[in-house]
């Protein structure tokens, strides 16, 4: 059963759930949205009774306006435990904290103390990469099968807005193996079957591009008219360059 709230209701939702007869939850907050007749509207009662007598209740909320009905009127079930599990960034933390402290071991007696306290860290300040957003569920089964993964576009380190989000067969294909793996991971650790979740994460880039430059005088300046080279403006245009080599034609 859906849970529809503002701000946005699609039109593609609309129609689906009329032509499934999807069972739609008649709360406040749907009588005040504009959706129409046809919709196979159950009373909060029903829902009700509906969670209590399944022992796989399937339930898919449009925002996160509806939380709060679902951890008052279903504390009976897990649903309201599951939703605090990944909204709740410290019992989260906890839940993955076994792979954590698997990274952490491997940077021990890589850098000193002064340079990495590997005791005590804000985890924001250490992830690094390209962004991505993830629509999954879990099935029955507790299989994650992933619907889409878009990437999070900034338009600088210090942006942290919601605007630009893009998506491509080559970014899906890219990354489609590597984040189901990791869907698995927190599926068994959270032990949820029958669960929707929009996950944003962070992948690092491994796929660098690393180039050797080797510059020759084609200005048509002779050599013995040149006074000086400007080498700091030469490598402000590459991202990070490793090494110069200043080389003197004989």
């Amino acid at each position: 059963m859906f849970f529809l709230d503002k701000p946005y209701v699609s039109d593609f939702l609309k129609s689906t759930l009329k032509e499934n007869l999807i069972p739609v939850v008649g709360t406040e907050s749907l009588k005040e949205l504009d959706l129409g007749e046809g919709l196979n509207i159950i009373s909060e009662e029903e829902a009700i009774k509906l969670a209590k007598k399944s022992h796989n209740l399937s339930l898919y909320c449009t925002s996160e306006n509806s939380i709060g009905w679902i951890a008052k009127n279903l504390d009976f079930c897990e649903i309201p435990n599951k939703i605090e599990l990944f909204k709740d960034k410290i019992k989260f933390r906890k839940l993955i904290k076994t792979s954590l402290k698997e990274e952490v071991k491997q940077s021990l007696g890589l850098y000193p103390l002064e340079v990495i306290n590997v005791k005590e860290f804000i985890i924001e300040e250490c992830i690094e990469g390209d962004e991505y957003a993830v629509d999954v569920y879990f099935n029955a089964l507790g299989e994650p099968v992933i619907l889409n993964i878009l990437e999070h576009i900034f338009f600088s380190d210090s942006d942290v807005g919601d605007r630009i989000y893009s998506t491509s067969r080559e970014i899906i294909e890219k990354n489609l193996e590597e984040f189901t793996s990791f869907m698995k991971d927190i599926g068994k650790l959270a032990q949820i079957k029958n669960f929707p979740l929009h996950v944003e994460l962070r992948r690092d880039k491994k796929d660098e591009l690393y180039s050797i430059v080797v510059l020759d005088n084609s200005t048509g300046v002779s050599t013995s008219k040149v006074k000086s080279f400007d080498y700091e403006k030469l490598l402000s245009k590459f991202e990070e360059p490793l090494e110069l080599r200043k080389i003197c034609k004989i």
